[in-house]
């Protein structure tokens, strides 16, 4: 191993995409929110029309399960989708230091 190998910049926000203190990135939060708020919503929503008949009581349920949806996009986009390398990991190895990892594997620079 390098001596130099943990002496990169930190993310310029605390809302980076990755904390590189605890090992390897991509520890989001969002498929987990995605997935509870999809849970809900069709769980509620096959209730919302049972046995043909409108049931008003779900309608509440089905909107905090649209609700969760929309923080999990939003955890997602904020995250995961910063494409203007704001956020993104450099590479510190050889033969691609100093480089976005996410360019190293597109092709381009």
């Amino acid at each position: 191993m390098s001596g130099g190998y943990h002496d990169h910049d930190d993310h310029p926000s605390p809302w980076g995409p990755h904390d590189w203190g605890h090992g390897a990135p991509h520890n989001s939060w969002s498929p987990l929110v995605m997935s509870i708020g999809i849970g809900v919503f069709l769980l509620t929503f096959g209730g919302l029309f049972s046995f043909g008949e409108f049931d008003m009581w779900y309608l509440p349920l089905v909107i905090v399960g649209i609700a969760v949806i929309g923080i999990g996009l939003f955890v997602w986009w904020r995250q995961d989708m910063s494409f203007d390398g704001t956020y993104e990991p450099i590479s510190t190895g050889v033969p691609f230091k100093h480089i976005q990892i996410r360019k190293v594997g597109c092709g381009y620079s």
